[in-house]
């Protein structure tokens, strides 16, 4: 529970970070926050975030509802959030489709999104495919929702943990 709140005692000490995370400001050379502060607090929200989803994916009677909106707000209204998260796509391996979905109105801006981190893949093969086969489900469910997303991610990778011997 620590971790999951020290965003906000970040961003106390740390007021000039907030236009960035609520009033859709983009950095910008010499603004008092530095790029690495905007990305580090990027990363922190964006783990918090990914956590919560996953928790609600892993455990119904985790109340991720509760929390969507506040998710949706935040990556609708921070550059940095949305740029951190299809920057660092990878690190999202089990929530990074429901907060794409999250950070978009439709269920095509998503599928949109996933195009764009097809063509943009890393050479890890295994990343290529994993985000063709997010569009791939994306394209061909009618269950589009963060959580259903999210329990799709979390599905597939107990089944890969489960047949696969590394």
């Amino acid at each position: 529970m620590d971790q999951t709140s020290d965003h906000l005692r970040l961003l106390l000490e740390r007021p000039y970070l907030r236009p960035y995370f609520y009033e859709n400001k983009p950095w910008s050379p010499g603004d008092t926050a530095s790029a690495d502060e905007i990305k580090a607090m990027a990363e922190i929200l964006l783990n918090n975030f990914a956590s919560a989803i996953i928790h609600s994916a892993a455990f119904p009677q985790y109340p991720v509802r509760s929390v969507e909106q506040t998710i949706r707000f935040h990556l609708r209204n921070s550059p940095a959030l949305r740029d951190f998260l299809i920057e660092g796509f990878e690190r999202f391996p089990l929530a990074g489709l429901a907060l794409l979905r999250l950070k978009n109105e439709t269920k095509e801006e998503t599928e949109r999104d996933l195009q764009v981190l097809v063509s943009k893949s890393t050479d890890d093969d295994r990343e290529r495919t994993r985000r063709q086969r997010l569009l791939q489900h994306l394209q061909s469910t009618d269950k589009a929702g963060p959580l259903e997303l999210a329990k799709y991610s979390l599905d597939r990778a107990q089944s890969i943990v489960r047949t696969d011997p590394e």
